[in-house]
């Protein structure tokens, strides 16, 4: 007569399962993989600057190019909440009250506002001259912004390129 197959062909005790020692070996190894992760899945502040840091990125290298394309200076003007790009009325002379369109979501400014908890620190305000230069007060010099929170970031814009990292 054959065996059925609910059967153990082994002696029983290895056809028992999981011991005690095994299961709470699972549970702490668990417990302390939950314990490391969800303190970063539930603290946002980290990705935020990242993604804002990416975004004012982005509105620099635009506004490098509209300046170089145009053949008009391009204003960034930051705040700690936020920046604008703005471009000259005029073109060669006069205040940059003109708003920068967004190309993206064409809405009629190109502007930024940071997420609650993240600051952006650094001048004023400067400018991408037509040869694609960043000048604060007609000096062409670098410009170092700073996205703050709890991660903070350097967002660094090279003078004699406009190159922005």
């Amino acid at each position: 007569m054959r065996a059925s197959p609910s059967q153990c062909a082994v002696p029983r005790r290895a056809c028992a399962g999981f011991t005690v020692i095994e299961l709470v070996a699972v549970i702490v190894v668990l417990g302390i993989v939950s314990a490391i992760a969800l303190p970063r899945l539930t603290d946002r502040s980290a990705f935020q600057a990242r993604g804002f840091e990416d975004e004012v990125l982005a509105a620099l290298r635009h506004a490098r190019a509209l300046a170089v394309a145009s053949g008009c200076e391009v204003q960034v003007s930051i705040a700690g909440d936020g920046y604008a790009l703005n471009q000259q009325t005029g073109c060669d002379a006069g205040g940059f009250a003109l708003a920068v369109p967004d190309p993206a979501t064409q809405a009629p400014t190109y502007a930024g506002a940071a997420p609650v908890g993240i600051t952006l620190n650094g001048p004023t305000s400067f400018v991408f001259t037509t040869l694609g230069e960043a000048a604060i007060g007609g000096a062409v010099t670098d410009v170092v912004l700073n996205v703050g929170g709890n991660a903070n970031r350097t967002i660094t814009v090279f003078g004699q390129t406009g190159f922005a990292q």
